[in-house]
């Protein structure tokens, strides 16, 4: 028997909302994911696609200036000076030389990783 209050009728059960996260928003999700702001509009630059065009952007512009020694005589001062692509190989060896020497001057200059002492000891 039914409750003479209680309608004939029911309405299909609907599902339960599922619980609203803490970052639902969009400013919430922003400022949760731990990105600083101002780095927010440089964001594109980490994309592959951004990346790979660089790098072919860069070997393009590479191989224009070698190939303008085709176009321009120089004199050079000594003889290996004015071989075909002297300063393009000249500079690419001096920044790998520079960036390769990064390794042993840190060992030079670095210091230990506990030279300040030992964090979990108070100071006496």
């Amino acid at each position: 028997m039914t409750h003479p209050k209680e309608p004939k009728t029911r309405k299909p059960a609907t599902k339960a909302k599922p619980a609203r996260k803490l970052a639902a928003t969009p400013e919430a999700k922003l400022a949760d994911d731990g990105i600083h702001p101002a780095a927010r509009p440089f964001l594109w630059l980490g994309a592959h696609q951004v990346q790979r065009g660089f790098m072919w952007v860069i070997g393009a512009l590479a191989l224009i200036f070698v190939g303008t020694d085709f176009l321009h005589h120089r004199y050079g001062y000594f003889s290996w000076d004015g071989t075909f692509g002297f300063y393009a190989w000249y500079g690419f060896l001096s920044f790998a030389f520079v960036v390769l020497m990064g390794w042993p001057l840190r060992k030079l200059t670095s210091r230990p990783e506990n030279y300040y002492g030992d964090e979990d000891k108070p100071d006496e």
